[in-house]
């Protein structure tokens, strides 16, 4: 008869421990063991998956994760893992795509408190294109995690790119009251502001992006396109002109072009 001190359960709270404790080579062991005794156990399956997969282990953590979701399909943790999984190997097909989006959607349908599967999904839609469907996910992100500056700041571009300026403008505004706006915010909500006809406020946010990163073609030409919009023609071609210098081949190079 099987020592309780030998049993998979006991072998499972070891590895919780040791993962607590973050000696994951250790950990891994313990879960491994438990599997060994009990190949059945789902929950060690799904926690040596997750603990291999951070050691970089990408095939292995595959492995073990879709055993747990073939063993508890109700468990969304294992699910979103195992999607996470699918993204760090690069999902080089549709079939790839489409199989990880379900394992998300699957985990989502069971919880739906899971930001790090609206993350996953909102990467997916959006690099399939389906802009509208990324901003709702990330927009899940935000309502469960309001802190999360990093969400915020992507949602409101992913606004900006369906045309929801006005919505966009508002995640920025918000951003803006929890921390300093980067480079890239300033850029991304000088656009919005410049698609939206606000072109004076948007010369603000590109002169501001460009004081922190003075290098960026696209910064330099939406803020010539805002400037000549505002009728300042000789401040226009000037940023058209350095736009060009740092990317010969881009649309202010084109638009100086002789006609």
């Amino acid at each position: 008869m099987r020592s309780v001190l030998a049993s998979p359960p006991v072998h499972y709270r070891h590895g919780d421990a040791l993962t607590g404790q973050g000696r994951m080579p250790e950990a891994a062991a313990a879960y491994r063991r438990a599997i060994e005794l009990d190949p059945n156990f789902a929950m060690a399956h799904r926690s040596l998956g997750q603990v291999v997969l951070g050691q970089e282990q990408t095939q292995a953590a595959i492995e073990h994760l879709e055993r747990a979701a073939e063993l508890d399909p109700s468990d969304s943790i294992a699910l979103t893992t195992l999607a996470q999984a699918y993204s760090r190997l690069g999902l080089r097909t549709r079939g790839e795509a489409a199989l990880a989006e379900r394992h998300l959607g699957n985990a989502t349908a069971l919880d739906g408190q899971l930001t790090a599967a609206h993350k996953e999904l909102a990467d997916l839609t959006q690099q399939a294109r389906r802009t509208g469907e990324a901003a709702r996910h990330m927009r899940r992100v935000v309502d469960l995690a309001p802190e999360d500056d990093d969400a915020r700041a992507r949602l409101a571009s992913l606004l900006g790119t369906i045309n929801d300026f006005d919505g966009a403008i508002a995640e920025f505004e918000s951003l803006a009251k929890r921390r300093a706006p980067n480079a890239e915010v300033r850029h991304n909500w000088g656009t919005v502001l410049m698609r939206r006809g606000r072109h004076r406020e948007a010369v603000e946010h590109f002169r501001a992006a460009l004081r922190e990163n003075s290098a960026n073609s696209g910064t330099l030409y939406n803020l010539g396109l805002s400037l000549e919009n505002l009728g300042r023609a000789n401040e226009a071609m000037t940023s058209f002109r350095e736009s060009s210098a740092l990317d010969p081949s881009g649309p202010a190079a084109k638009r100086l072009a002789p006609r």
